[in-house]
């Protein structure tokens, strides 16, 4: 018997060794983004005169407004896994405060009805129910998501406008504000690039960024955004990417019911939460919870994403449900 547990134990160390290597290996290979596809295709593209490519691969300066986060948050994102209920934007939507013209009676929401003991609710200036929230200000979430004054993702932003200075926002959902586990976003990557390029040619102008992307919203809700959050901050320039989340049947084809998204029925279970009010199986589990800590399991995942393309893409739906949800209670 004390030789099966020692081989148990051999076993068990052997596994876990070769894990961390394993962990090692894919964030010294993660790192080596030189040697990496997107180089290779960075190589194809070819680079305009008076660009150097190693700003390619340059971080953007770590966010000065990075706080501790809130030991009630990472209890709520603990609640939030207990729950069962994780899928898509799950972890995140604790941290934003949504419309109060949208959300109506939150326990009455098929969606917001799974929400883990409160919400943050603010009240619309314009009494619309657009945008359905916002990203709390001056915050670091247990997600990672680093917010400025205005609730917008990335470094402090004066309001007043200063001189010698090109401001440009960007709109849009998911594929703007980026995964909430990475440290920055493709706007904030492209404002860091252009200030290396104002400094390489002598240039006495500096860029700034407004990221005021948001995911799970659609182009309505983003005319919203602009009118309401981005204008008044006078931007020089204005980048819009967005229109996937409209690729709906729901809104194209009147036949097509919107059933979830809507208000429950009497007696309707909230389909957001495990029946009979217990804890449920977490759909996506501890590997999502992983994601943004491991190297290793976000390769997993994307291979996992590859063999079985209909399960990542139940994933991605979450979002477009989410945006649905929102274009069809208005």
């Amino acid at each position: 018997m004390g030789r099966l547990w020692l081989n148990v134990l051999l076993v068990a160390v052997s596994v876990a060794l070769c894990t961390v290597a394993a962990e090692l290996a894919v964030r010294h290979l993660d790192a080596d983004s030189d040697s990496g596809p997107a180089a290779r295709h960075l190589d194809e593209t070819g680079l305009s005169p008076g660009v150097d490519r190693a700003w390619f691969f340059a971080d953007p300066p770590p966010l000065p407004n990075r706080r501790a986060i809130p030991q009630e948050w990472l209890e709520l994102v603990r609640k939030v896994e207990q729950s069962g209920v994780t899928e898509g934007t799950r972890r995140a939507d604790m941290f934003k405060a949504w419309n109060a013209a949208f959300v109506g009676d939150p326990c009455r929401d098929a969606y917001l009805c799974g929400a883990p003991g409160h919400l943050y609710l603010y009240d619309s200036p314009s009494g619309e129910a657009r945008p359905p929230y916002r990203y709390l200000p001056n915050a670091t979430t247990p997600i990672g998501l680093v917010t400025n004054d205005y609730g917008f993702r990335g470094p402090p932003v004066p309001f007043a406008r200063q001189p010698r200075t090109v401001r440009i926002a960007f709109i849009g959902v998911s594929t703007t504000v980026g995964n909430h586990y990475f440290p920055y976003s493709y706007p904030a990557f492209i404002g860091n690039w252009l200030n290396m390029w104002a400094a390489s040619r002598k240039l006495d102008v500096r860029f700034e960024i407004l990221d005021a992307g948001r995911e799970s919203t659609t182009s309505s809700d983003n005319v919203a955004v602009v009118r309401g959050e981005v204008l008044l901050l006078q931007p020089d320039l204005l980048v819009y990417y967005e229109g996937a989340n409209q690729f709906d049947l729901r809104t194209l084809v009147p036949e097509v019911p919107y059933g979830a998204g809507m208000a429950l029925a009497a007696g309707e279970h909230c389909p957001a939460q495990p029946a009979g009010g217990g804890m449920g199986e977490a759909s996506d589990g501890w590997p999502a919870s992983l994601e943004g800590e491991s190297a290793l399991v976000r390769r997993v995942q994307a291979l996992l994403a590859t063999r079985n393309p209909a399960g990542w893409r139940r994933r991605v739906a979450q979002e477009r449900l989410h945006a649905g949800m929102a274009q069809g209670s208005r």
